[in-house]
């Protein structure tokens, strides 16, 4: 054999090794993607399963799930429930006994639910069902969105001023109308958000903006979508209006189409919390396999922008004026003073019948956010109350005492500036989500 030969042998040969070397080589790293694409559906799947149960928990009530066996696998589950502040919501519930009663306590950092209790006075017992469902009018909740609609896309700013005659409380077609009564007033939108005027909030959506532009506020403030991962939580229902005369029922929240969970009420609430940002509630922390301790699903601060800073700003100086000199500065009359000077809160009430169960509703929403930046975001809280005939407590009320109790028994703040010639915030870890 000549020596061309030899070596056109030798490099046939090494050819021929180096392709299976690379063959072997590929088919590894295609089996290796192949396994990690396996495992990926297979924690997807899993997660669905947990889904699933947490649905069943949602329908049947009993224990909240701390453990789950699918298909073999002991699964844990991991909640961001603030176990000391639920244990004080539940005794402020059975203190004032009304029929149906839901609470949401929202952390705004991380979108925790701290706590997201529902009781019916009936049934005797405490469940999840009632905070998930969106089966109740959102009343003047929605206000919230009208007025982030107008303050983000219009020429309207929180002085602005409009006229009106009537009573805010009602929504004639005639109270519509331009009018030169003698007997008409003027109020501002600042004014008219804290006193839930139905009357400008309607002629202000009319004149000012579109149903287009408002329904795709409130699209972005969570109505008609998913708002929750590991829940299928009920989707809060908003309809475009038919005419005129729907669009301002829509804008003022006086109407029972428009349908809001309390879990979504609290999460509006955390908007103007969180400058803007829209932050994904969270039932959740983690879910791990209880044998090898791997983390199936972990989960992550989700946020998207909902309004702009400079809106939310106004959107927030708004519902702190609800709070105090509007419709729910009763109820925080009281409210302890320590807490008041390093806490901002705001708010917004709604009353209306109606709904699921049926009865007559009275909400608050709203915020508490510690001054010092450095001590986080605060809290979100909603309050949801369906009366028969008596009423035992106002929700707002309900709320003051739950955000007072988190900042005094929880976070301590209090007890969290240092005097040393500075004013430094030390972060209370006690109870923290």
């Amino acid at each position: 054999m000549s020596r061309i030969h030899r070596k056109h042998k030798i490099f046939a040969i090494s050819f021929i090794i180096l392709a299976i070397g690379l063959a072997s080589w590929m088919g590894t790293i295609a089996w290796k993607d192949h396994q990690t694409e396996v495992a990926r559906v297979e924690k997807i799947e899993l997660f669905e399963s947990v889904k699933i149960e947490l649905d069943r928990y949602f329908h049947e009530g009993g224990e909240r799930p701390t453990r789950l066996n699918l298909d073999g696998k002991e699964i844990s589950l991991e909640y961001g429930i603030n176990e000391e502040l639920e244990a004080h919501v539940k005794k402020l519930i059975r203190r004032y006994s009304s029929a149906h009663v839901a609470v949401v306590v929202m952390d705004n950092d991380s979108g925790n639910l701290l706590v997201s209790l529902g009781h019916s006075k009936k049934a005797g017992e405490f469940g999840p069902a009632l905070p998930f469902t969106a089966t109740h009018p959102a009343a003047s909740l929605f206000k919230i969105v009208t007025a982030a609609d107008l303050l983000e896309n219009t020429p309207i700013t929180e002085d602005s001023r409009f006229k009106f005659h009537g009573r805010g409380t009602t929504l004639y077609k005639k109270q519509l109308e331009k009018t030169n009564s003698r007997w008409a007033r003027y109020q501002s939108l600042e004014k008219a958000f804290a006193f839930s005027n139905n009357v400008i909030f309607g002629k202000a959506a009319i004149n000012q903006t579109t149903s287009e532009s408002l329904m795709r506020m409130a699209y972005d403030f969570g109505f008609n979508r998913e708002i929750m991962e590991e829940v299928h939580l009920s989707r809060s229902i908003v309809e475009m209006p038919e005419n005129q005369y729907n669009f301002a029922e829509l804008a003022s929240g006086f109407n029972r189409d428009t349908l809001i969970s309390p879990i979504h009420g609290a999460a509006i609430a955390s908007i103007a919390a969180n400058g803007g940002r829209f932050v994904t509630p969270r039932l959740l922390k983690k879910v791990s396999d209880v044998e090898t301790g791997e983390v199936l699903w972990l989960a992550k601060r989700k946020e998207r922008e909902a309004l702009r800073p400079e809106s939310a700003v106004a959107l927030r100086q708004m519902m702190e004026l609800t709070v105090s000199r509007g419709t729910a500065s009763r109820s925080f009359r009281r409210f302890d003073r320590k807490i008041r000077k390093l806490v901002e809160v705001g708010g917004k009430t709604g009353s209306i019948s109606g709904g699921m169960p049926d009865g007559k509703r009275d909400w608050f929403t709203s915020f508490a956010i510690p001054k010092d930046e450095a001590a986080g975001r605060g809290i979100s809280v909603c309050i949801m109350i369906v009366n028969d005939n008596k009423w035992y407590v106002k929700s707002s009320y309900l709320a003051k005492e739950i955000i007072e109790y988190y900042y005094k028994k929880i976070l301590r703040i209090e007890n969290a500036f240092i005097k040393d010639g500075s004013s430094q915030v030390r972060k209370q870890s006690e109870g923290r989500s």
